[in-house]
């Protein structure tokens, strides 16, 4: 955009808002000529200005439509541009919402296994509860496993006394 508007001669005047504003340069005027000193005649008829000659409007034409071309190609350019902007957004956003999907999935999958291990932390912590009562259980058996070995052993030691006093 910016080489267009300098092929067609305009300067660029920055906006408060970052945006460009073409501006065309200003033409150069013509010096005024020496001022006369002797009063106008009051019936002399002012000169007509001078009008172009068909050349220079010519010229002028072929130089407006030379533009005129060139800008209706920028602006087809500009035009593609924008429709490849637009089919490149679209597919982005078709990328990004089957990712929104997958991830979605992930989330979901994320959620079963989170659950998964829950439940399994539940179990775990019950077998482990189960073992120390058991583990408590055994312990409490083998001292009374103990005390029983220790009472037959006096009662072996009884009869063994009683056998002694009766032979």
């Amino acid at each position: 955009m910016r080489a267009l508007i300098a092929r067609l001669g305009f300067g660029a005047s920055r906006l408060p808002d970052g945006h460009t504003l073409p501006t065309r340069p200003p033409r150069p005027r013509a010096a005024p000529g020496p001022v006369a000193a002797t009063a106008p005649v009051p019936d002399a008829v002012s000169p007509e200005p001078a009008l172009p000659s068909a050349a220079t409007l010519a010229d002028d034409g072929e130089r407006i439509a030379r533009q005129a071309a060139r800008l209706g190609f920028e602006i087809v350019d500009i035009g593609g541009f924008l429709k490849e902007l637009d089919t490149r957004f679209a597919d982005q956003l078709a990328s990004l919402s089957g990712t929104l999907d997958l991830t979605d999935e992930v989330v979901r999958a994320n959620a079963a296994v989170t659950d998964g291990i829950t439940h399994i932390s539940h179990a775990v912590q019950q077998a482990l509860d189960t073992s120390q009562d058991a583990v408590g259980a055994v312990r409490a058996s083998v001292g009374m496993s103990r005390d029983l070995a220790t009472w037959v052993s006096s009662v072996g030691t009884r009869i063994d006394d009683i056998s002694k006093a009766l032979k």
